[in-house]
């Protein structure tokens, strides 16, 4: 290879070369002078630009106190990381690129302040690579042991600090020395700290974050406890407080930095908040559990008190003085702090003074005043060094929140008391304006309906009763609400739970709801399960057009062949006939024999009727004991039709009225039967079947076991009431319904309440006579809503007297119809009226009558046991009109007995009413009930019912109705009564 170089190029070569060897000869003379060994490291350029150690002897070993094997073949700064702060590593690739020297210079170790001092020169040994000698610094043993002991100073107070201490430079941020305990803390290695940044770190976001959190430091050349979230490697993440001082090294700014781990500390502090917030949360959310009837909150008076560990020295703030009612300075020792409290509550708080454990305690205050105040207290104990230095509490006078507590869970208990017996969830749901939804309240009932869920996970969580339910409902079931939230709609919605073993139930939701003023919607309603009502509706589904029982046609399929025989018989000009057929008296069989018995009836007659007419007749059960017959051409002309319908009619009569063999026992039945012909005049199969139903009723009316043909004038008076059926509908829509109140007095003629008459006030017929509208309303169904609607008035009428001291004692009973108890929500319906007015239940009374009675009593008894329990009260109307028996009255939860006013009337003049009404009063106190006459209209009939022990009276003798206004109500007993509505 050196042949090929010229001559005179390669003597100067060999002569650098000498020179070179020369140079180090002296200059590894003078490091043997100073008493250091010399060490050599070679490195070379790669391909990428970086310097890579390619080769170290054993001195290089020994003077920097690591092997340098692990590191051949890589970077430079893989060996020296803490050269990256030095200009070392760009001179030495420049020597090596370019050739020269560096050198000698001195230079720092590893660590800025810890790193030992080194003193080195480096030259070019061929192109791109180059030869670094280097030796200790210090120099001769003497000075080197003086420094060796400086250094040990220096790594006593900042490697082996318990103090996480690290350096950086002020310009740019860079580490460029940490000790231990800082690595130990970070999670971050000495080699991967050093050349980096606390941006690069992690402890800052970016660089802007950094200055702004530094600025004290550049600007006072201080920094005091500023709170870092700092994420290690590990993923552990703590908090560290940083202090700081800004030092000047050989002109150079750097910050000296102080970390310390707070991160247990902010837990406890960050626990303790979360606790107190957990408390006040607890509180504020029993308010809102019951916010349908009122919300309160309140500040507390709060004051604290120090001593020494075992009561010494003791000492209380003003603030717990002016709460204790004591004068300042008056409390010295804890047997005078302790004098005050409640001997009953006195273990509770002393067992808590021991404790110190911060735990709540409550106990009671006997005020210097006479009164007793609710304190609640927290007590701790200050350890320092693990020595117990000082207890300290805190007290807080809660009396107004404890007293508005109980009333509130008085309150509440009430609610749960009325809703425990509601046959379903009753709930309280609000929809925030950021469209989050949670349970404000929700009954007991919901651990039934869905499967134990607690009605406490549901109030923490609104959503979690979702997974039950049926996937293929979730989504109508959510966007129903949307859309009752949006429109303010009331919302109903039937949906299905599916539960983890398959089984699924139905469900039927309704809420009304209410706008807020927050933009949040507020739902109050009610959840029942149905699902025997969906499988009931599957089975009619399934069966719909045939009676279970009888194996009969059903309405539905007859009102399908009535449509198609009027069809035919038009086109064919051959009239039919429909025979509607009632069993008479057969509800008293049901009440006498039982349903099994009616059931075998029942099939029987089903049997006998088919018997009686061709095979292409149709015969029907309607339901109950009514069944109709269809025939079909009955000839061409009216008369033969009707004639032959007389005949099949007769011959059911004939068929109907032969024994029965029921149950053992030989049972007698007959029928009332209406016909009416149809032909190609008539135009709906309703007004078919309303007009054999019409002359059904007049066979009735001419004494049963008959028949009957539809008379047109029949169809007048159904018109007429179909006339008034609407209006009344109309009158119950425009509100043209009122109540006039007629007074209920005491023996002593004084006011104890007042029965309330429902009137209607038509704008053309003018006040239409209760005995012409009741009738239409019971027989049309809307005696549900008109009773519904009397129930209300009663309700707000008495939230309205019960602000007033003069009637705050009156109550209100309403007479409820046969129908309206009959609905097997009735109970319910009342829960939830009274509920919502706010009225009292214990003022409000219903009156039955004995015809409710007898058809079941025990769901009677059952009903009024619901009601009865919530304090609504009940009365026996016009008692001895009806069964008057012994047996339902021992067995009814009855506080009044009421003699009906026909009986009044004649008791001065008729020995026979006089005997009965004497009579009801001597049952009435010998079964613990009160007795009010009704129709009281002379003094006479006054004196000789109160002389005979009749305590309550009503009548034209103490006043008419009248409207609530037009009441005088001055002479109000102070005792409880009733107020009903009636005909």
């Amino acid at each position: 290879m050196t042949s090929n170089v010229p001559a005179d190029l390669a003597a100067e070569i060999e002569r650098l070369r000498a020179d070179l060897a020369a140079s180090e000869q002296r200059l590894q003379a003078v490091v043997h002078a100073s008493g250091s060994l010399l060490g050599t490291l070679e490195f070379e350029i790669d391909p990428a630009g970086q310097l890579l150690l390619t080769k170290a002897d054993a001195m290089a070993d020994k003077l920097l106190g690591k092997p340098c094997g692990p590191h051949l073949g890589r970077p430079l700064l893989s060996l020296f990381p803490g050269l990256h702060v030095t200009s070392l590593p760009g001179e030495l690739a420049s020597v090596a690129r370019d050739g020269g020297m560096v050198g000698p210079a001195a230079t720092l170790g590893e660590g800025m302040l810890s790193g030992r001092a080194y003193q080195f020169f480096a030259f070019q040994s061929a192109p791109n690579r180059v030869v670094a000698k280097f030796w200790d610094g210090l120099g001769a043993p003497q000075v080197q042991r003086m420094a060796e002991r400086s250094q040990q100073q220096l790594l006593v107070v900042f490697r082996d600090s318990p103090v996480a201490i690290s350096m950086t430079r002020a310009d740019d941020g860079v580490y460029v020395d940490v000790n231990d305990e800082w690595c130990r803390l970070t999670g971050v290695t000495f080699d991967q700290a050093l050349g980096r940044t606390a941006v690069d770190l992690g402890f800052w976001r970016d660089t802007a974050e950094r200055n702004a959190g530094t600025r004290p430091m550049r600007d006072t050349g201080h920094l005091r406890n500023l709170d870092l979230v700092f994420r290690r490697r590990d993923g552990e993440q703590r908090v560290l407080q940083l202090n700081g001082s800004r030092i000047e090294i050989d002109g150079t700014n750097y910050f000296l930095s102080y970390l310390k781990d707070v991160t247990a500390e902010r837990t406890a502090q960050a626990a303790l908040a979360d606790s107190e917030q957990k408390l006040k949360d607890s509180n504020s959310h029993l308010n809102e559990q019951i916010a349908l009837f009122e919300s309160m909150e309140s500040l507390a008076t709060v004051g604290h008190w120090v001593s020494r560990p075992g009561g010494e020295g003791l000492v209380w703030s003003s603030g717990l003085y002016a709460l204790a009612g004591l004068a300042p300075g008056s409390v010295g020792d804890t047997a005078q702090a302790r004098s005050r409290i409640l001997p009953d509550d006195r273990p509770t708080f002393e067992a808590a003074r021991a404790r110190l454990d911060g735990a709540t305690v409550e106990y009671r205050w006997e005020h210097p005043d006479g009164r007793v105040r609710w304190l609640r207290a927290r007590m701790h104990r200050r350890h320092v060094g693990g020595v117990a230095v000082l207890d300290f509490g805190v007290v807080q006078d809660v009396t107004t929140e404890r007293v508005a507590a109980l009333a509130l869970q008085d309150r509440l208990a009430f609610i749960q008391k009325i809703t425990s017996r509601v046959p379903g969830v009753v709930y309280q749901l609000r929809r925030g304006a950021d469209g989050r939804f949670q349970f404000l309240y929700i009954s007991e009932k919901v651990r039934e309906i869905y499967g134990g869920v607690s009605p406490d996970e549901v109030l923490r969580d609104a959503t979690c009763t979702l997974p039950l339910h049926h996937p293929d409902d979730l989504s109508d079931f959510l966007t129903s609400l949307k859309v009752s939230a949006l429109d303010l709609t009331p919302w109903r919605h039937e949906y299905r739970l599916r539960f983890p073993d398959g089984t699924v139930t139905w469900l039927f939701g309704q809420a009304m709801p209410e706008a807020q003023a927050d933009g949040g919607v507020l739902w109050n309603g009610v959840t029942t399960d149905i699902t025997e009502r969906k499988q009931a509706e599957e089975r009619i589904e399934r069966l719909a057009f045939f009676d279970m029982l009888t194996g009969l046609p059903n309405r539905r399929l007859l009102m399908d062949r009535l449509q198609h025989a009027l069809v035919l018989g038009e086109r064919a000009a051959r009239p039919g006939a429909l025979l509607f057929i009632d069993l008479d008296n057969f509800k008293d069989l049901n009440d006498t024999q039982g349903h099994d018995v009616g059931d075998q009836l029942l099939k029987q007659v089903a049997t006998r009727l088919g018997e009686c007419v061709r095979g292409a007749d149709t015969v029907a059960r309607l339901g109950g004991d009514e069944f109709v017959v269809m025939l079909e051409e009955l000839g061409s002309q009216e008369g033969e039709a009707a004639a032959l319908a007389e005949s099949v009619a007769r011959k059911i009569l004939g068929a109907l009225n032969q024994p029965y063999q029921l149950a053992g026992q030989e049972h007698h039945s007959t029928p009332s039967i209406g016909i009416a012909l149809f032909h190609d005049q008539l135009s709906s199969v309703d007004d078919l079947l309303k007009r054999a139903d019409l002359a059904m009723y007049q066979a009735k009316s001419a004494g049963r076991n008959t028949l009957r043909f539809f008379d047109p004038q029949m169809q007048v008076v159904v018109a007429a009431r179909a006339a008034l059926e609407g209006d009344l509908r109309l009158g119950l829509q425009h509100g043209e319904l009122l109540l006039h109140y007629q007074p209920v007095v005491d023996e002593f003629a004084r006011v104890i309440g007042v029965e309330a008459l429902v009137r209607w006030r038509h704008p053309k017929r003018g006040l239409v006579s209760p005995a012409e509208f009741i009738p239409v309303a019971e027989q049309s169904g809307l005696i549900l809503p008109l009773g519904q609607w009397v129930l209300a008035q009663a309700c707000a009428q008495l939230v309205a007297w019960s602000t007033v001291a003069a009637t705050s004692r009156l109550t209100i009973a309403v007479n409820v119809s046969a129908r309206q108890f009959r609905q097997a929500d009735f109970a319910l319906q009342v829960l939830e009226l009274l509920r919502t007015s706010g009225a009292n239940p214990y003022r409000l009374k219903l009156e039955i009558t004995e015809s409710l009675l007898v058809s079941d009593m025990d769901d009677a008894i059952q009903k009024m046991g619901e009601l009865r329990s919530i304090g609504v009260s009940f009365a026996l109307d016009d008692f001895g009109t009806g069964y008057s028996s012994l047996a339902y009255l021992k067995r009814l939860p009855l506080e009044q007995l009421k003699i009906d006013q026909s009986f009044v009337r004649d008791v001065m003049i008729d020995p026979n009413d006089a005997t009965i009404a004497l009579a009801v009063l001597s049952l009435g106190r010998s079964l613990g009930l009160t007795v009010v006459a009704e129709g009281v209209e002379t003094p006479e009939q006054h004196a000789l019912l109160r002389n005979h022990g009749c305590c309550v009276f009503q009548g034209y003798l103490f006043g008419r109705p009248m409207p609530v206004e037009a009441l005088d109500l001055s002479s109000t007993a102070q005792a409880v009564s009733s107020v009903a509505w009636m005909i």
